[in-house]
């Protein structure tokens, strides 16, 4: 099968990191979403000819993205984009996967006594 050969040259760590920029990539998607809705909500009470209904409808859309915005989407952001950050890291140090007690080695030296 010619998919499998060709994923057999890619390392485990590039596929660790590639998901470690996704999670980067949709945190910044959510935010720069919902900063758009706010932008737009925004835009529309700045018109002037818009009728009372449609202003408490655009009232309405504001608060509730404004409130969103900043009980949900910022800590999800910056809660995906931390994941995110410390997975691509993890995926461009490590070597051989998560064998740490390989990789710490730990020498006693003993002292040599004089008498």
């Amino acid at each position: 099968m010619v998919g499998i050969n060709l994923l057999k040259g890619i390392s485990k760590n590039f596929f660790v990191s590639l998901v470690g920029v996704g999670l980067i990539w949709l945190a910044f998607s959510l935010w720069a979403y919902s900063f758009y809705q706010i932008y737009y909500n925004e835009s529309i009470l700045s018109t002037q000819s818009l009728s009372i209904e449609e202003v408490w409808k655009a009232q309405g859309a504001l608060q509730w993205w404004n409130n969103f915005f900043t009980t949900t989407i910022l800590p999800l952001c910056l809660i995906l984009a931390l994941v995110g950050i410390f997975i691509f890291v993890i995926g461009l140090v490590r070597e051989d996967g998560w064998k740490l007690s390989d990789s710490v080695k730990i020498e006693v030296i003993e002292a040599d006594e004089e008498e």
